[in-house]
């Protein structure tokens, strides 16, 4: 079962809301606005915004999205761009404390003294539980382990 983590995504609007009173041009006012929403996408598309800024500005994400929402009502919104984050899929579950012990007891000998230590190497970041690491990440970690000595595990 493939998962993936949430998607850290940022984007940036151009927003244009029209304010009126009476009948005249005189009686518009135009506010513009460019707003930024910082937040993640999950596996399942449903966004939450964590941070946002309004014209360079930090804001309570609450507002922005008020504020966002409102120009698409009465005025325009252009989205001036997006970056997302490429997140790595998992393989499915953890391996578990019996799976983790078998791998701790491996790497114990093979030589291995800190075996989160040798983890991290291996995956590219800080691991503070092999119990926790999934079917792939196990496996690569002890390829890892053993390559260290030039065996073939």
């Amino acid at each position: 079962m493939n998962t993936l983590a949430p998607t850290p995504i940022t984007r940036t609007y151009a927003t244009v809301t029209y304010d009126g009173w009476g009948d005249s041009l005189s009686a518009t006012v135009r506010t513009e606005a460019t707003i930024t929403l910082h937040g993640h996408r999950d596996g399942e598309g449903r966004g939450t915004v964590t941070s946002a800024t309004v014209n360079g500005q930090a804001v309570a994400p609450e507002l922005a999205v008020r504020l966002l929402n409102r120009a698409e009502r009465v005025g325009t919104v252009t989205l001036l761009g997006e970056c997302v984050e490429p997140v790595m899929p998992t393989d499915g579950p953890a391996i578990g404390n019996r799976a983790a012990w078998t791998l701790h007891r491996e790497l114990g000998r093979l030589g291995h003294r800190n075996h989160y230590a040798v983890a991290g190497e291996a995956l590219g970041r800080d691991v503070g539980s092999l119990a926790a690491l999934t079917g792939v990440e196990a496996v690569t970690v002890r390829s890892y382990a053993y390559g260290q000595f030039g065996m073939v595990g």
